[in-house]
């Protein structure tokens, strides 16, 4: 037997026993006497008021970040608005304010639901558009396109029997 062997099996055999010892002496037998009470058990730790502090919280939740994200990133992963404040010009639009509100819900944005809708002026004038650039009604438009389908098949059936009759002279 080599010496590494020899002090491999009295380590190992230390460490077995010393854990053997702590488990049966200190688990094992309290386990085994007392009788717990879940019921009475309190809901909520008690802690310092040091773990309670505003300034604490922001550290361990800085400690307990470990993506290395920028903050942006975190929030949209996170499912939140990824800017609190506006950053780009364009975070000031309607538009970009709409989609935010329907990415993110109500907490994307501070404003009230209500500016997603438009405005009685809005709609006048997207009524106008509308009669401007589609004159007909969609009952008119179905019907002109079945008529061109109508005449393109009649062109088609005739260029066959023009075919045939060709074809049959021949």
């Amino acid at each position: 037997m080599s010496l590494r062997r020899w002090i491999y099996d009295v380590i190992v055999q230390r460490n077995v026993r010393f854990q053997g010892v702590v488990v049966n002496r200190f688990l094992a037998t309290e386990a085994k006497d007392k009788i717990v009470d879940i019921t009475a058990a309190d809901e909520q730790p008690i802690y310092s008021d040091e773990y309670q502090e505003p300034q604490y919280q922001e550290e361990l939740t800085k400690k307990r970040n470990k993506s290395r994200l920028n903050p942006e990133d975190r929030n949209i992963l996170m499912g939140k608005r990824p800017y609190e404040q506006p950053i780009e010009w364009y975070h000031n639009t309607v538009r970009y304010k709409k989609r935010m509100l329907g990415r993110y819900g109500f907490e994307g944005n501070k404003e009230p639901a209500g500016f997603a809708w438009p405005t009685p002026e809005e709609i006048k004038i997207l009524q106008e558009y509308e009669r401007v650039a589609f004159p007909e009604s969609l009952q008119e438009r179905w019907k002109k396109l079945e008529e061109k389908k109508q005449i393109k098949a009649e062109k088609i059936k005739a260029r066959h029997v023009f075919i045939s009759f060709i074809t049959d002279c021949v």
